[in-house]
């Protein structure tokens, strides 16, 4: 399916900045613009998603979840924080570790402390 898909993000070429067409037959024909809220929505069919407007982004959104896609830089940023808490996972469990080591020590001393003072 061929679909090319336009953004003029300055405005300076063309109005509404974001254009899209679809083959139909031997031509193309021009995607309909949809306004949502003041937003502007094209479906592409050949990539099963809308494309928005967002002030002066372009956002993709899959109409079956309603959820936008990641930029690159919302991407990498929730790759850090997911790093960053499985290295806090980690840590927490080196010290649960740690403090369970100690107990288990220190009952095995009090059972040879009690072992000791039942034997005199």
């Amino acid at each position: 399916m061929s679909e090319p898909l336009l953004d003029d993000p300055t405005g300076e070429h063309f109005t509404p900045r974001l254009q899209g067409l679809r083959l139909w037959g031997k031509g193309y024909r021009p995607l309909p613009a949809q306004w949502r809220d003041g937003t502007q929505v094209l479906h592409s069919e050949a990539l099963g998603l809308d494309l928005r407007v967002e002030g002066d982004r372009l956002r993709f959104r899959d109409p079956a979840t309603g959820e936008d896609l990641r930029t690159l830089r919302e991407e990498m940023a929730a790759r850090r924080e997911s790093e960053a808490a499985r290295q806090e996972s980690e840590a927490r469990l080196v010290q649960e570790a740690a403090a369970r080591e100690a107990a288990e020590a220190e009952v095995a001393r009090l059972r040879a402390l009690v072992r000791d003072l039942q034997e005199k």
